[in-house]
């Protein structure tokens, strides 16, 4: 994730339908964050994904947790 790449998701379509092709935009280590998640789907981002930690299973689900909250916060939910 880096805030600078969502600027050129419309730029990366325009030159693969240039060149007659379709790509797919997935954006790795994207926040827990409904503003950033919703930013993504502006921008044309087919997938999103939550880095997850290297750490015990006691940590992932909360990690999950969380970017599952965010996505709900983002649609309303």
């Amino acid at each position: 994730w880096s805030p600078g790449l969502l600027d050129r998701v419309a730029e990366l379509r325009v030159r693969a339908a240039d060149a007659g092709r379709t790509v797919e935009v997935h954006v790795l280590s994207v926040p827990a964050d409904p503003a950033v998640i919703e930013a993504c789907e502006r921008a044309g981002v087919d997938t999103v994904m939550r880095w997850l930690p290297s750490a015990g299973t006691d940590r992932i689900p909360r990690r999950m947790d969380e970017f599952e909250t965010a996505i709900a916060e983002m649609r309303g939910e």
